[in-house]
Parts: C-alpha cells; sequence; structure tokens
C-alpha cells in the first residue's frame, strides 16, 4: 500500500493487527485533498502487475477506500453535530453573516438576550432594522460586518430587544484569525447591561461622593494604611497648594516640615493602631509668619472583613477660634479680678458698716430693758426698726451680689415652722400698729412643725414679700397663708400665700417687678421708699430653692403672691428642739470669753449677755484670748473673726490641735463678726467654730445659736469635734 499513498499508509498498515477493529481506526488523510494523487499511484502501480491480478488488487483497494470514505464521512457529522451543538448551546452571543450582511447563524444565547426567534433573524436583511432601529446605529454596525479583514474587539452597541427594551452588547469579532467557511464573518458578544447599569452607578457614586468631599467646608483627606493619600478635597488641595493629581499616592511627610509631618503622622498610626476615633489640635505649616491652628477628627476606615485598611480625617481651621478663646480667657480674667474687687470692697464696706450698725443696734437693745416713758419707748423701738431695715437693706445688697456671682448657696438644716410665725409678728408688729393695717398669720394644723431646709433664706423670703405688702397697703390687713399641699412620711410640699388689699399691681409691670431696681413706681416723686432688690432676690432664692412663684393682682384691688416650696420633714428633730428651747429658756448663767476688738461692740454684747444672767470676760485679740482660754474658766467663746495680732480663724486653729489646748479643745466656739460674704459661713465652719452669727446682732438669735450650740456640745463626744479643714 506504501506506493499507493505514503502519506496515510504508514498509519493504516500499523492498525490492522489481529484484534484491532477496523471501525476505531484513525486516519491521517483528506480524501478530497489526497484522490488526484491516489488514483495516479494506482495506475502506475497496476500497470506493472498482471492485468487479472491487477484487476483484483484493484477492486480490493476500492472497496478498502469506500469502506475509508464512508467511516471519514460519519465521524464528520458526528462532529459537526457535536460543534453545532456546543456553538448553538454556547453561554455567549454568537452571530455569523453573509458578505451582504445577511446573518446566516443566531444562537441561543442571542434569542434569549434580545427575545427574537433565530428564525426572525436567520437569512432576514432586514433583521439588523429590528436590532438597531437607529440608522446612525445601523449603518455604523453595517459598516463594521462588511469589514471582515479588520478584527475589533469591545464594540459596544445598544441592541433593541423584542419587548423594547434596551440592551448594550459588547461585540468580538476574529474572522479574519479564525475563518470559518461559509460565513464571510462571525462575532462573539456579551450582554453587560447590569455591568454597565452598574459601572454607571458606581460612577455616579464616586462623583457624589467626590461632590460631597469637595463641599465640605473643611480640609477632607482619606489615607490608606501606609499613610498615603488616597483622595483629597478642594480644600486639602488650597491647603498644601498643591493640585490633586499632586497629592494622590503621596504621604504628608513629603510636603511638610519634620516638626509638622511627624507629629501628624504618630497621630495617624495612633488611630490604626488602636482602632478609635481621635480628636486633637494640630499646627499647621504657613507660608506667612502667623500660626495656623486645625482641630482634626480622625477615624479608622474598615474593609469588607472587617480589618482596618485606612484612616478618614477632617480638619477645621480654629485659628480664629483660638485667638477668640485667649481673648475670652483674657476677658474673664479680668471681669474675675474685678468681680474679686468687687467683692473684696462689698467685704470691706458691709465690715465696715456692720461693725458700727452693730454697736448701734445692740445699746438700742439694752436701752428698752431699762425704764422709760412711753415716747421714748416709741423712739427707741423706731430705732431699732430702722436699724434692722439697713441691716436688712445691707444684707440684700450682699446677697444680690452672692446671687449674681453664683456663689449663694441654700443650706439644708432643720427648723421650727412655727418659730417663723412668732418672728413674723415680732418684726412687723411696729409696722402694723403705725399703719393701722393688720397682720394675720396662719399656719395649717397639717403643716409637719419640723422641716429641713434653708429657714433663713425661707425667713427672707416671707420677709421681703410681707413687707413689700405693708409698703403698698394703706387700709385693709396683709395675710400670711401656709398650707401643706402634698405630704409623705418623709417629705411635703408648702402652699405660702401672701395677700394685701393695697395699691395692686398693674399686668404690665407683674414681670418687671421682680428684676433688679425695679418697682412698679419709677419717678422722683413715688410714695413709696426702697431700691428694688427684695422681690428680685425673693424670686432668684425662689429659683435656688427649686419652688415656684405665682403672681395675682390687678390696680385697686391687692396682690396675691403664691409660692409652692418643696421640703423634707425633719421627724427625730422635736426632742432637740425642745431641748434647744429648754436650754434658751433656762435661768442657769454661763461664762462667756468674748474677743472683739471694737469697744462699743465689746459693750453691746457685754451688757446683753450680763442682763441674761450671764458672767462675760472681754479680749481685743486672738493672742489674749488663746491665753484667757487655757485657764478652763469659761463655757463658751463668742470669737470676731477680724483682729490686731491673731485673727479668730488662726486662734480657732490653736485651739483645736494645738496639745497645749488638750483640756479646753472641746470648749463651743461661735464667729460672731461683720464678715457676712458668700461663703464666709462656711469657711469659718470649717476652721472648727460651732456656729456664726453675723452683725449686727440680733438678741433673739444670739440666744437661739447659742442653744443651739450648747445642746450640740451635750450630745457629742470629743472624738465627734468638728475639726479644722483646709
Amino acid at each position: 500500500m506504501a506506493p499507493l499513498l505514503p502519506s496515510w499508509t504508514g498509519s493504516f498498515s500499523g492498525r490492522f493487527f489481529p484484534g484491532t477493529n477496523f471501525i476505531d481506526a484513525s486516519f491521517d488523510f483528506d480524501f478530497l485533498n489526497d484522490l488526484p494523487s491516489l488514483y495516479a499511484n494506482l495506475r502506475h502501480w497496476l500497470s506493472s502487475m498482471d492485468s487479472v491480478v491487477a484487476v483484483y488488487i484493484g477492486i480490493l483497494v476500492l472497496i478498502v477506500l469506500i469502506i475509508l470514505y464512508a467511516i471519514q464521512t460519519h465521524r464528520t457529522r458526528v462532529q459537526a453535530l457535536r460543534l453545532s451543538l456546543l456553538v448553538h448551546n454556547a453561554p455567549v452571543m454568537i452571530r455569523a453573516h453573509d458578505k451582504r450582511g445577511v446573518p446566516l447563524f443566531w444562537n441561543r444565547e442571542c434569542e434569549r438576550v434580545t427575545g427574537y426567534p433565530a428564525r426572525r433573524i436567520v437569512n432576514n436583511s432586514d433583521s439588523w432594522t429590528l436590532l438597531y432601529p437607529d440608522p446612525a446605529l445601523r449603518d455604523k454596525t453595517a459598516a463594521m460586518r462588511k469589514a471582515p479583514a479588520r478584527d475589533y474587539t469591545d464594540a459596544r452597541n445598544p441592541v433593541t430587544c423584542a419587548d423594547g427594551s434596551t440592551r448594550i452588547i459588547t461585540w468580538f469579532s476574529i474572522s479574519e484569525s479564525h475563518p470559518i467557511p461559509g460565513w464571510y464573518s462571525w462575532e462573539t458578544g456579551l450582554d453587560i447591561t447590569e455591568q454597565q447599569a452598574a459601572a454607571e452607578a458606581l460612577k455616579e457614586r464616586d462623583l457624589r461622593q467626590k461632590a460631597i468631599l469637595d463641599n465640605i467646608p473643611d480640609v477632607a483627606w482619606l489615607k490608606d494604611r501606609k499613610l498615603r493619600l488616597v483622595a483629597v478635597n478642594r480644600r486639602f488641595c488650597t491647603l498644601m497648594q498643591r493640585t490633586e493629581h499632586a497629592l494622590l499616592g503621596r504621604t504628608i511627610m513629603d510636603f511638610w516640615p519634620a516638626e509638622f509631618s511627624g507629629p501628624c503622622a504618630e497621630t495617624d498610626r495612633l488611630v490604626l493602631r488602636e482602632g478609635r476615633p481621635l480628636w486633637q489640635e494640630e499646627r499647621i505649616p504657613s507660608s506667612s509668619s502667623e500660626e495656623i491652628w486645625h482641630e482634626t477628627f480622625r477615624t479608622p476606615i474598615y474593609g469588607t472583613s472587617g480589618e482596618i485598611i485606612g484612616i478618614a480625617g477632617i480638619g477645621r481651621d480654629i485659628t480664629e477660634k483660638r485667638k477668640t478663646a485667649q481673648e475670652l480667657l483674657l476677658a474673664k480674667q479680668r471681669a474675675e479680678e474685678a468681680n474679686k474687687t468687687k467683692s473684696e470692697f462689698l467685704a470691706n464696706m458691709s465690715h465696715e458698716i456692720r461693725t458700727p450698725l452693730n454697736g448701734i443696734l445692740g445699746m438700742l437693745q439694752l436701752m428698752t430693758s431699762t425704764a422709760m416713758t412711753e415716747e421714748q419707748s416709741t423712739y427707741i423701738r423706731t430705732a431699732i426698726t430702722s436699724s434692722r431695715r439697713l441691716s436688712r437693706l445691707l444684707a440684700d445688697i450682699l446677697d444680690i451680689s452672692k446671687i449674681e456671682a453664683g456663689q449663694l448657696e441654700i443650706i439644708r438644716e432643720p427648723f421650727a415652722i412655727r418659730e417663723l410665725q412668732e418672728a413674723l409678728q415680732d418684726i412687723f408688729q411696729l409696722t402694723a400698729n403705725r399703719t393701722g393695717v393688720p397682720l394675720r398669720v396662719r399656719i395649717a394644723e397639717d403643716v409637719p412643725p419640723y422641716l429641713m431646709g434653708d429657714e433663713a433664706r425661707l425667713r427672707q423670703i416671707i420677709f421681703n414679700l410681707v413687707g413689700n405688702a405693708f409698703k403698698f397697703t394703706t387700709r385693709g390687713s396683709v395675710s400670711v397663708d401656709i398650707d401643706c399641699l402634698r405630704k409623705t412620711t418623709e417629705h411635703c410640699r408648702l402652699l405660702i400665700t401672701v395677700t394685701d388689699t393695697g395699691a395692686g399691681i398693674p399686668g404690665s409691670m407683674q414681670d418687671k417687678i421682680f428684676d433688679s431696681f425695679t418697682q412698679v413706681e419709677g419717678s422722683a416723686s413715688r410714695s413709696h421708699a426702697g431700691v428694688g432688690l427684695g422681690l428680685a432676690i425673693v424670686r432668684r432664692l425662689i429659683h435656688l430653692m427649686n419652688a415656684n412663684l405665682a403672681i395675682s393682682s390687678a390696680p385697686g384691688e391687692g396682690t396675691e403672691i403664691c409660692i409652692s416650696l418643696p421640703l423634707d420633714i425633719a421627724r427625730h428633730y422635736e426632742q432637740r428642739a425642745e431641748a434647744e428651747k429648754a436650754i434658751q429658756t433656762s435661768s442657769s448663767p454661763l461664762r462667756f470669753l468674748v474677743a472683739e476688738d471694737d469697744q462699743i461692740n465689746q459693750l453691746a454684747i457685754t451688757r446683753l449677755l450680763e442682763k441674761k444672767g450671764h458672767r462675760v470676760h472681754c479680749v481685743a485679740n486672738g493672742l489674749t484670748l488663746l491665753e484667757e482660754v487655757k485657764s478652763g474658766a469659761y463655757d463658751m467663746v463668742l470669737m470676731d473673726v477680724q483682729m490686731p495680732g491673731m485673727d479668730g480663724i488662726e486662734a480657732t486653729r490653736h485651739i483645736r490641735l494645738l496639745p497645749e489646748f488638750e483640756r479646753v479643745r472641746t470648749i463651743p466656739i461661735i464667729a460672731l463678726t461683720a464678715c457676712a460674704m458668700s461663703g464666709d459661713r462656711e469657711r469659718f465652719l470649717r476652721s472648727g467654730m460651732d456656729g456664726y452669727i453675723p452683725k449686727p446682732v440680733d438678741w433673739n438669735i444670739l440666744s437661739h445659736v447659742i442653744a443651739v450650740v450648747a445642746e450640740k456640745r451635750r450630745a457629742r463626744n470629743v472624738r465627734d469635734l468638728p475639726r479644722p479643714r483646709a
């Protein structure tokens, strides 16, 4: 067989062995191409043989060739069928057309994507009109199809589908590299509509984010883990004086000196290391000599797996803010210095006024215990009333100063509410008699007898309201009613109502009268005296005591002011109060050591105490007091604070702390002083004193404090004494 067809004989011969299936043999020849040479070789070979033999051999060879041709034809058809199925069902779009552009092939993916079946597309010269209704786009695709010699990739064209929708298809033509017989050109396509929409959405998102970033009124940036800039806004570019392209991919260390970039990078690393946001003020380099400060906020950026992939930051120029803050701080310091100067002035004036006023009031109180005519008694009572009025005015001035400075504190101590009734009658009896306007005070039976609160401030509120009522009432009456709105075992809420039948207050003035230095009558010819502080203090004290105030008034119809005040009930104070009252009324004399450097005040306090049966010894300074107190001959010390040589606070500390005063360490000490500024009382008690009485001294208050301090001393052990504190 070798002479017949050398190109395939070897392969054919190698397959003829026993047990070999002829049908499964493979052949490396092409009948159509090799047939001419096969015919020529066969004639030449048979011509050299006997004619009969040649005929038989020729017939045999012909039969073999026919069988081989049939086998190859079958295999070719099977392979063609397989290839056709593969191409027709491929997951990509495949189309082919002839030289005129008429479609020859349209696979199932093309049908699925476009909705057009192959029968409407193949061999239909108008199919391109269905797919590309736009003439310009149709002409463009036609030009591409008619140029098969030029392969192209990524030709993105919108295709109109059977349902009217549009799909974006990217076509790839490789006809020149891989031609297929019968097809002028062929293309593969991918439906990228969703990818295109996603890409456009991503692009729009990036544009929106960029727009947001660029329109932030502060500098903003993003950095990766290596501190390289990956996004910046316009203000950041302006700050750095560089374009965005010049900044991205580089670090801040590439632009700033080490003194600025070093701390910045260290802060970035701290955020990356600890994974928490961080606020910080940073100094920014500037081309001018002026310092620029930014308040920056950094926060970690997390990836999809939860790992930190970078830092987001934002910075705001606070240079002017820092300047303003420094100016405000300087202004605050100046204001504090001015306020301190004012406080020192008020404290000094208060001390200087209270000291002689104490002498005046003390002597007047002494005179009431002497034999006098009715006329003299009237004069003395009037002078005492005027002195107390002056004292209250001084207290009001100091109180409004304390309140405005936020230094007034509300004290919480037990007190007897019914003593308030007696105090009101005592204070305003003379006023009621002089004006002919009676004062009626009523306390409801269900009001607890002993309450916890600031009795002095409560008295101040009610006294100011009652005094104001008398000022504007010429006929009728003034009344004070105290009722219990709510009560539990621990708490109660009082309703305090002050009513008068006076001139009344116009509606336009009812809010203003509680302002400082404001009066209903503002003219120089007004008929009522006052500086306009009383009600202002009332409103502010009510606020500090968590109380509420309401006013009802009309011109010519009088005024009603109601106060709702929450207080705690002093449940176990009754026995103690009774003991204090017993001590206060007891005739048992006490031995007093009085430290007072003013001789008039020495005389006044000595006579007041002696008239109550007590014995008194006076000293003029703290050093002398220490020598006297060592003797142990005294029951109580009344201590002035400002004295020459050694003040009262230092003397108290010596008594409470030094070993040489061990025997008299428990002696009660009461501050009797003209120091009445905010914090003075607390300062004296911290030094180790037991009580506090401001000048001018009212005998009723003095005797009450003496009784309270004495009772406290009896109820305590030595180890419970008040120790001096810093």
